[in-house]
């Protein structure tokens, strides 16, 4: 498992999966949805396998590295990836997680007696219950294969070779988004404190559909992922904009 690249899973792994959709669902392509660095993922192989693809909607994804200069990506950009992966083989989630907590340790400390101790009355057991399980999947994060992180610490955040169409990936892939052709939902979370609205929408610009637009999403990362009022007012959009395509 340490060995296995961006290639292996774009090339193979989502190959496959998107196959045995396509196979099993009766359809000639998908849509894909990525959320995150999946989103570059998605990307990359639509970009490479357009053929399996109907539509791509990307969220919360970075276009253009060089654009956030947030602190876990300035600190992304001067990691040595190579003595992490050298070193671990894979990135482990404790490290994943400490660095996640760096971009605001302060409200890191703060949330929980602000969510358990603030106002008249205690909450109420289902506000608790969601708040764990909030809480619960945030930190529940798998290691990163080393050769990914390797890959995207050093091609991504340290020479933006992504939004220049210069990434290399597998054996020798070119990742060229401007062959990318399918419509294109771009959701973007306003507030976002990982990824730089602006990072953002430079995937638009990049990518070579006609068919682009993007959704602007008051909240956060994680917010206009699982929030309550995200299911109510953001997801319906998106599944709007599929139907209708």
């Amino acid at each position: 498992m340490t060995e296995l690249t961006i290639g292996d899973y774009v090339n193979n792994y989502l190959v496959k999966a998107v196959d045995h959709i396509i196979k099993h669902s009766g359809s000639k392509q998908v849509s894909l949805l990525g959320y995150c660095w999946g989103g570059d993922l998605a990307l990359m192989f639509s970009a490479l396998h357009p053929e399996k693809v109907k539509n791509i909607v990307t969220f919360a994804t970075r276009g253009d590295f060089s654009i956030d200069n947030n602190l876990l990506s300035v600190w992304a950009r001067n990691i040595n990836a190579d003595a992490i992966v050298d070193a671990f083989g894979i990135t482990p989630s404790a490290f994943i997680n400490s660095s996640f907590l760096l971009r605001s340790p302060i409200d890191v400390l703060h949330k929980y007696p602000h969510f358990f101790f603030e106002g008249d009355k205690p909450k109420d057991i289902d506000s608790m219950v969601q708040f764990l399980a909030t809480e619960t999947w945030l930190y529940d994060s798998p290691p990163i294969t080393g050769e990914i992180f390797r890959h995207f610490v050093n091609d991504c955040y340290k020479k933006n070779l992504f939004i220049k169409n210069e990434m290399i990936i597998g054996k020798n892939d070119k990742i060229d988004l401007s062959k990318i052709r399918q419509p294109f939902l771009n959701v973007i979370a306003k507030k976002d404190d990982l990824v730089d609205p602006k990072s953002n929408k430079a995937i638009n610009n990049a990518i070579g559909s006609t068919d682009k637009s993007f959704i602007e999403f008051d909240s956060g990362h994680v917010g206009a992922c699982i929030s309550s009022r995200a299911h109510l007012q953001l997801w319906p959009k998106v599944g709007d904009w599929l139907k209708n395509r």
